[in-house]
């Protein structure tokens, strides 16, 4: 009976305790975001989430927010805004993603033609030159909005962003 009861105990105990860890909302980070206030002030963070009327922003950065090192959420109103600029995740793999295969298409076009001459050196040049160009443009892609303290144009971001 103790064996019995040694082998259920702590299969009961880490039930319970991961019971109450579920309870915790589990809030990801949107995206990398950078806000100008009416004032002329600038944050950087990750943007947390987006009410009516509102932006929440961790002012950290993404290393920071994956080792909960706590910061004081921001929050600012659309009256305190005036332009916004985000920054999508994995814009670099999906711009190295479409420079390859943008890469890849005169090796498509030449094969359909029974071309197979010079393809592989011709190959060997665009594929690579479109992955670091495709990652170029991930890695400098942004979206800008103005917002000028504009209940309107919040909204429209709001409706951009997600």
């Amino acid at each position: 009976m103790k064996k019995l009861l040694i082998l259920i105990l702590p299969l009961f105990i880490t039930t319970c305790a991961k019971a109450q860890h579920d309870d915790q909302i589990v809030i990801k980070p949107i995206c990398k975001i950078q806000i100008t206030t009416t004032k002329g002030n600038m944050l950087k963070g990750l943007m947390l989430v987006t009410y009516d009327s509102v932006v929440v922003i961790y002012p950290g950065n993404r290393k920071e927010w994956n080792k909960n090192k706590e910061y004081k959420a921001a929050v600012y109103s659309y009256t305190k805004i005036k332009k916004i600029i985000v920054k999508k995740n994995g814009r670099v793999i999906k711009g190295i993603a479409i420079g390859t295969s943008i890469g890849a298409l005169p090796m498509f076009a030449a094969l359909s033609k029974n071309e197979k001459a010079g393809l592989a050196d011709f190959s060997a040049i665009t594929i690579p030159a479109g992955m670091i160009a495709g990652a170029v443009l991930g890695l400098t892609s942004q979206r800008k909005f103005s917002i000028n303290a504009s209940d309107s144009l919040f909204h429209a971001f709001q409706n951009r962003i997600q």
